[in-house]
C-alpha cells in the first residue's frame, strides 16, 4: 500500500483539481437544469413539430460549439498557463477563432436547404449565428477563467448568463410565441450576456487584449460577416422584385420560376463569396506590410486578376451553357422558365467573382466607403430597370437588371483601383478593353437571350 506521501489524492488537493473539477459539475448541471426547464416549457407551447424546427438550429450551433471547445480551449489553457503575461493575446485569437466559426456555421446553414428539405429561413440564420458566436464567446471566457484559477467567478457568470438568457426568453415568449423570436430571444440574450461577462472579467482581472496580433482575423471575421449582411440585404430586395412582378402586371406564376432561378444561382454566387473571403487576409497581410500602394500589394491584386478573370469567365460560361441543361435534365421540363432566368443571371459571374475580389482589395485599403456607396448605388439601378424592364419582359427582365447593375459594379470597383493605384501600370493598359468588351459582349447575349 502506497504511503500518503506516494498517494494521488493529496497531490490532487494540493494542485486544486478537487476544487476545480467540483466547481466545473456543479456549474454545468445547474446551467443544464436551468436550459431543461425552459425546453420543457418550450414543448408544452410549441408543440413537437414547431420544438423540432426550433431546436435543431440549437442543436448543430452546440455541437460546432462542443467540437471547437475540444481544440481551442485546451489551446488556450495550455498557452495561458506557460505565459501567463500574454493571456490577452491568446484570449484574442481564441474569441477571433470562435467569430471565424460562427461565420462558417451560418454559411453551413445558408447550404441546409440544398442538403435537407428543412427550411431554415435569414432570421433563424442570423440568430442561429449570433447564438454560436455568444456561446462560443462565452466558452472561451470560461476556458480563460479556467486557466487563470477564477473558479467561483466561473459559476456566478456561467449561472447568471443562462439566468439572463431564460429571462429574456420567457419574456419574448410571453408576447410572441413564435420560433424565430424565440431564437431571436436566445442569440441576443447570449450575446447580451457574452458582453456583460468581457466587462466583469476586465473589473475584476483586466487583462489588455491584443489585437494587433489577432488582426487578420478579425478583418477576414468583419469582412465575411459584412458581406454576408449585405447578401441577406440583396436577397429581401430580390424578395421586392418578386412581389414587383404582379404589381407590374405580369402573371403570379412567374414569381416561382424565378425564385427558382435565384435559388439554383446561390451556388456559384456562394463560390465567389468564398474566394472574396479566403483572399481578404493575404491582402491585408500585404497591405499591413506596406502602404496599401506598395509593390508587395500591388503584385497580390496583379496575381489575383491574372487568374481570377479567365477562370470566372469560364464558370459563367459553362453555367450559361450547361446549366439550363442540367436543371431541365435533373428536374424535367417544367423547369425551363427557371433555366432560361439563371441561364441570364449566370451570365453575370465575372462581375461577381471580380466585384468580390476587388470588395477584398478595397476593404483592406480601408476603402470601405467605396464599397458601401458603390453597391447602395447598383442596387438602387437593378430597382430602376426592374421597373422598365419587368413590365416588358417578366422573370427575363428581372434577371437581365441583375445582369447589368453585375457589370457595372464590376467596372465601378476595377475604376476604383485604378483611381487609387492599386494596379500596376501595365494591367491597368489591359483592364478596361477587356472589362468593355467582356461587358458588350455578356450583355449582348443576355438581351439576345431575352428578348428571343
Amino acid at each position: 500500500m502506497l504511503t500518503r506521501q506516494g498517494t494521488l489524492w493529496p497531490r490532487l488537493l494540493q494542485q486544486g483539481f478537487v476544487r476545480q473539477l467540483s466547481w466545473k459539475t456543479l456549474s454545468e448541471v445547474l446551467s443544464r437544469l436551468l436550459g431543461l426547464l425552459f425546453f420543457v416549457l418550450l414543448a408544452r407551447v410549441l408543440g413537437d413539430s414547431g420544438l423540432g424546427e426550433y431546436t435543431l438550429p440549437l442543436a448543430l450551433a452546440g455541437l460546432l460549439a462542443l467540437l471547437l471547445d475540444w481544440g481551442s480551449n485546451s489551446l488556450l489553457l495550455r498557452e495561458v498557463a506557460r505565459e501567463p503575461d500574454r493571456a490577452g493575446h491568446w484570449l484574442s485569437m481564441a474569441l477571433a477563432l470562435k467569430g471565424l466559426a460562427a461565420l462558417s456555421f451560418v454559411l453551413a446553414l445558408w447550404l441546409w436547404p440544398w442538403l435537407l428539405p428543412l427550411q431554415i429561413t435569414a432570421s433563424r440564420l442570423l440568430a442561429a449565428g449570433g447564438l454560436l458566436l455568444g456561446q462560443a464567446g462565452m466558452d472561451t471566457l470560461v476556458a480563460w477563467l479556467n486557466a487563470r484559477g477564477a473558479y467561483r467567478l466561473e459559476l456566478q457568470l456561467r449561472l447568471g448568463s443562462r439566468l439572463g438568457v431564460l429571462a429574456l426568453q420567457l419574456l419574448l415568449l410571453g408576447y410572441w410565441p413564435a420560433i424565430d423570436v424565440l431564437l431571436w430571444g436566445a442569440a441576443l440574450g447570449q450575446l447580451l450576456a457574452l458582453a456583460v461577462c468581457l466587462g466583469v472579467i476586465w473589473r475584476v482581472d483586466p487583462v489588455r487584449l491584443s489585437w494587433p496580433a489577432a488582426r487578420p482575423l478579425w478583418q477576414f471575421f468583419c469582412a465575411g460577416w459584412t458581406f454576408w449582411l449585405a447578401n441577406m440585404a440583396w436577397l429581401l430586395y430580390l424578395k421586392m422584385d418578386l412581389a414587383m412582378l404582379p404589381l407590374l402586371g405580369r402573371p403570379a406564376e412567374e414569381l416561382g420560376w424565378y425564385q427558382s432561378a435565384v435559388r439554383f444561382y446561390e451556388i456559384p454566387g456562394l463560390g465567389a463569396w468564398l474566394i472574396s473571403v479566403v483572399a481578404l487576409p493575404r491582402l491585408s497581410a500585404k497591405a499591413a506590410a506596406s502602404s496599401s500602394g506598395g509593390a508587395d500589394f500591388k503584385q497580390a491584386v496583379d496575381r489575383g486578376m491574372r487568374w481570377l478573370s479567365p477562370l470566372s469567365l469560364l464558370l459563367a460560361l459553362l453555367a450559361f451553357g450547361l446549366g439550363p441543361l442540367l436543371i431541365e435534365a435533373l428536374l424535367g421540363a417544367d423547369y425551363a422558365p427557371a433555366a432560361r432566368s439563371f441561364a441570364l443571371l449566370s451570365l453575370g459571374l465575372p462581375g461577381i467573382f471580380v466585384s468580390l475580389f476587388w470588395f477584398s482589395v478595397l476593404g483592406a485599403a480601408q476603402r470601405q466607403r467605396l464599397v458601401a456607396w458603390g453597391t447602395a448605388c447598383c442596387l438602387a439601378l437593378n430597382l430602376l430597370l426592374n421597373s422598365l424592364w419587368i413590365p416588358r419582359w417578366g422573370q427575363q427582365g428581372a434577371a437581365l437588371s441583375t445582369l447589368c447593375c453585375d457589370l457595372l459594379l464590376w467596372g465601378f470597383f476595377m475604376a476604383c483601383g485604378i483611381r487609387l493605384n492599386l494596379l500596376q501600370t501595365r494591367w491597368q493598359l489591359v483592364i478596361w478593353p477587356l472589362w468593355c468588351a467582356l461587358s458588350a459582349g455578356l450583355l449582348l447575349s443576355g438581351f439576345s437571350w431575352a428578348v428571343g
